[in-house]
């Protein structure tokens, strides 16, 4: 083929290129003829990838913080609607931990008995000996909301500070009970309430009291969220007996 020919279809060719792949500035003949298949796809791939990634990523942050959300309401909800409450109950040489659950009725369920001991008058437990030992030993252990216990401890436990007076747990509330108020503790009030009725158990009909130990009282740890709404409903079911 002449020279002149060679040079006349190089022209159509590179006129017929032209203008199906205008050269705008984004493409030009060299990125046409030196861009393989294999490196487009890479490029796909690796843009669609991190794409993908990024979503991937936003959703999993939206999912974790709100699964956070949730736990936290979740504890806060469990927490404010608990409606567990421990009783220390002490008479004469024996200490129980009673684990009830209030349910919504006025009724009461004894999810647990717990025999923490006799009266050993060689227990020592934080510098306190005897009864005095037991009963601080199983409030801490037992995290109890109530004790109830003879004048005693009561005056006993109260100078070691894990006592609350009546009205500083009841409030408002103390006025109904203000025949049963006993044990006053220097300016602080009264201590204790005189034990008097009982609780009715749930699904067994049976009525629990307390009535051999003198006074129910209120330990240091009622200001926990919930529990001091619990005592106030122990105390009325068990007062309304």
């Amino acid at each position: 083929m002449s020279e002149e020919k060679k040079d006349k279809k190089r022209g159509i060719d590179e006129f017929i290129e032209k203008a199906i792949t205008p050269n705008d500035g984004a493409y030009n003949r060299k990125d046409m003829i030196d861009t393989t298949a294999f490196e487009s796809h890479q490029t796909f791939s690796h843009d669609y990838s991190a794409k993908k990634v990024s979503k991937l990523s936003k959703g999993f942050n939206v999912l974790f913080i709100t699964a956070v959300i949730i736990l936290i309401g979740s504890l806060l909800y469990s927490a404010y609607t608990s409606r567990k409450l421990t009783v220390i109950y002490a008479y004469q040489d024996t200490v129980s931990a009673y684990e009830f659950n209030l349910g919504y009725s006025r009724e009461i369920m004894v999810e647990k008995v717990n025999f923490v001991g006799p009266y050993n008058s060689s227990k020592v437990y934080k510098g306190y000996h005897g009864k005095l030992a037991i009963l601080a030993e199983a409030i801490q252990k037992y995290d109890a909301a109530i004790v109830i216990c003879d004048e005693a401890q009561i005056l006993e436990l109260a100078e070691t500070k894990y006592l609350l007076s009546a009205s500083n747990v009841l409030g408002d509330d103390v006025n109904e009970f203000s025949d049963n108020l006993g044990v006053e503790f220097r300016d602080e009030g009264f201590m204790g309430m005189q034990t008097s009725g009982g609780i009715n158990i749930m699904s067994t009909n049976q009525l629990l009291t307390f009535n051999k130990a003198e006074y129910i009282t209120f330990t240091k740890k009622i200001n926990v969220l919930g529990l001091k709404r619990n005592v106030k409903r122990f105390i009325k079911i068990y007062f309304d007996y």
